[in-house]
């Protein structure tokens, strides 16, 4: 049947949040500075609704914060016991709206705004049901106050005040795989009403179609493979002094198959990736298994950070023009070749900000990129971005 491409794109302002637990502010930040340019304090939204108990920003408290700020009430709350269902309804939502969707990730414990999706609809299916394989999304992490504990500088003295430095740490556009977005939009794992349901705020269509549940297509989600060990030809790669260009090619490619070719700013980057570094991590939440981050590009802009599974070189996740502190430390931990590990905690949200593994005074630590040092890594569920301050 024939196809039809769908490439929606609700750009927001960059905004990270201020402090562990204000992610939902910020999203709520980031949507209105899109929509109205009203550029609100995290502090005064945070305190604009009573808290739900448990709770840093329920999707309640979300719902109500956003249209508190708007001339009349336009967001909802969006409970699905269906991730494919969720993300169909925000595709409708996004292309007869043109407004971006909050999206409640990570078991329920962060919230990130979806601002563009790619794919295709099949025109010879009356329901003219999407097939979404690629999700753009800005994040807010990570914290102002953990980026000020390490010396980056994030402007003065409020940070999203003119001048606005959080383009400089933030970066620039951030997309997921669909295989990789599984694994990122999960269930919420908190208990309550949106137990066990994938959650997110979006301004509804008044007449949706009615959805069917039909499981994700294999070649939509991709191969698997998280759960295996990282293949001996791999490892011998990596000992190569070739393995960075050939996994770079490898990289590139996949992303000239993914709709995000298409785009002017991802095409310029990707007519300049000319030259590539690579690292390999090793997760913790699975059995050994590895993702390889991949650095292309001049040091003079258009970059691209893409992450590959290990396994299979399958494209997982991409960034446009990473930020400086980023790239810095990426590359004192490649130059110093130390082993990097990574899984999703309070520590770190992305898996492009990845720890540094170490022993010392005989316990194992973990620096996150070379930096601060953590005793162990929190483990999921986890309370939604921490406890209110």
């Amino acid at each position: 049947m024939p196809k039809k491409p769908l490439d929606v794109k609700t750009p927001v302002p960059p905004h990270q949040q201020d402090q562990v637990g204000y992610c939902g502010s910020a999203c709520v930040q980031m949507v209105l500075d899109a929509m109205q340019g009203l550029l609100l304090e995290q502090d005064d939204l945070l305190q604009q609704v009573p808290p739900v108990p448990g709770w840093s920003t329920s999707p309640d408290d979300l719902v109500e914060t956003l249209n508190l700020n708007l001339p009349a009430p336009l967001f909802a709350e969006l409970v699905s016991p269906y991730r494919v269902t969720a993300m169909r309804r925000v595709a409708w939502s996004m292309c007869h709206h043109r407004l971006p969707a909050v999206a409640l990730v990570d078991d329920g414990s962060h919230w990130i705004v979806i601002e563009g999706l790619i794919g295709t609809f099949d025109t010879g299916d009356k329901r003219h049901q999407p097939d979404i394989t690629e999700v753009q999304v800005s994040d807010p992490y990570p914290p102002v106050e953990l980026l000020r504990e390490r010396g980056i500088p994030v402007g003065p003295p409020h940070v999203h005040q003119d001048p606005d430095a959080c383009s400089d740490v933030h970066i620039e556009e951030e997309f997921y795989a669909w295989g990789d977005w599984e694994g990122k939009f999960t269930r919420c794992g908190l208990d309550g009403d949106w137990s066990n349901k994938w959650v997110v705020v979006y301004v509804p269509w008044d007449t949706p179609p009615k959805v069917s549940e039909l499981k994700w297509p294999a070649a939509a989600a991709g191969e698997g493979g998280s759960g295996e060990s990282i293949p001996h030809a791999i490892e011998a790669m990596l000992a190569d002094a070739l393995a960075s260009e050939r996994l770079g090619r490898l990289a590139v490619e996949g992303l000239r198959r993914s709709g995000f070719a298409k785009r002017e700013q991802w095409m310029r980057a990707l007519g300049r990736a000319t030259t590539c570094t690579t690292q390999l991590v090793r997760r913790l939440d699975g059995k050994r298994s590895y993702y390889l981050v991949a650095l292309t590009g001049p040091e003079d802009g258009g970059r691209l950070l893409l992450r590959l599974d290990a396994r299979s070189g399958r494209l997982l996740h991409g960034a446009l023009n990473p930020s400086p502190m980023l790239l810095e430390r990426l590359e004192e931990t490649r130059v110093d070749r130390h082993p990097l590990v990574w899984r999703p905690c309070n520590e770190s949200r992305s898996p492009f900000y990845p720890f540094v593994q170490a022993t010392e005074g005989g316990r194992r630590v973990y620096r996150l990129l070379n930096r601060k040092a953590f005793p162990s890594l929190t483990r999921r569920p986890l309370r939604i971005a921490g406890p209110r301050r």
